[in-house]
């Protein structure tokens, strides 16, 4: 039991990291590359109101969250309790910014 419970965290921490990996990549506008090739153009000026970007890094946000919860809820220390809560943290600040 005690090294499933192990398995079950490093499985819930690799879903973590992934969430937290597809956050940082797919965050930010996705027409920036606009202004690159073309200066005049402004990454800002291009509307793209389909929004699918921000539906799938809420589910993202919300499956790493969760995954820490229940890491949290099985751990026997405190202080796992409290990195758990500052992995969610980690996250929620990654989707704002």
């Amino acid at each position: 039991m005690k090294d499933m419970n192990k398995y079950l965290r490093i499985g819930l921490h690799a879903i973590y990291a992934f969430g937290l990996l597809l956050i940082l990549i797919f965050s930010g506008n996705k027409l920036d590359w606009m202004a690159d090739f073309d200066p005049s153009i402004s990454s800002g000026a291009i509307e793209d109101g389909a929004g699918n970007r921000t539906v799938f890094l809420c589910v993202v946000l919300a499956v790493a969250i969760l995954a820490q919860l229940i890491v949290a809820i099985t751990a026997n220390k405190p202080t796992e309790r409290l990195i758990s809560g500052l992995l969610v943290l980690v996250a929620i600040l990654a989707f704002v910014v």
